[in-house]
């Protein structure tokens, strides 16, 4: 099993990366789309709670997620960057990943698995992780990230429960910890191992 290609993805999915076995380290490319999963969305701490950021796609390109475009009829950019910037312009590290970030989000990427792959490589870049992201040849299934992780807390603007903390994009992180963000998810308890 694979790893799903997630948008900006959670704390638990770079825990469960990084605590896989080396081989296992993959990235499902082969799959088919899943709607209203964490492959067009992500989430951030807000000052209304959770917020989920979604990027919306072309409906009429929804076969494997190779294949889905990203929909431009709208200016979601322009609105994931407002959130972020609402949420996170009073953390400690948010202003040193600002400018970055805003060119990502309107680097106009055609697909999404692409925008994807991009938002994991400058994660992993940030998180000081360097582990070599391998992409399927085939479809091999990705991997059910079963079990919340336990045990994750951190101090951020505005806190939520500990539950939905390690479902929170690792941006969340990133913004609050800086540079030991990466060490964080390292040192997190490896109770239940999903690979």
């Amino acid at each position: 099993m694979a790893f799903p290609l997630h948008l900006f993805p959670s704390i638990h999915w770079f825990h469960a990366f990084i605590n896989s076995k080396s081989e296992n380290r993959t990235i499902e490319m082969h799959e088919s789309w899943v709607k209203q999963s964490p492959r067009n969305h992500y989430l951030i701490s807000g000052p209304n709670k959770v917020q989920k950021l979604i990027i919306p796609v072309v409906r009429n390109s929804l076969f494997k997620i190779t294949d889905v475009e990203i929909s431009y009829t709208e200016n979601w950019m322009l609105n994931h960057w407002r959130s972020l910037e609402t949420s996170y312009n009073k953390s400690p590290f948010f202003e040193f990943y600002k400018e970055e970030l805003r060119e990502l989000l309107n680097s106009h990427e055609l697909k999404l698995a692409d925008f994807n792959l991009k938002s994991i490589d400058w994660l992993m870049a940030k998180l000081q992780l360097s582990i070599e992201l391998k992409l399927t040849q085939e479809f091999q299934g990705p991997a059910h990230l079963r079990e919340t992780l336990e045990d994750v807390w951190y101090s951020q603007v505005f806190p939520v429960s500990d539950c939905e903390l390690s479902e929170m994009s690792a941006l969340d992180l990133l913004f609050n910890k800086g540079p030991e963000a990466g060490t964080f998810i390292l040192s997190l308890p490896n109770k239940h191992p999903s690979h």
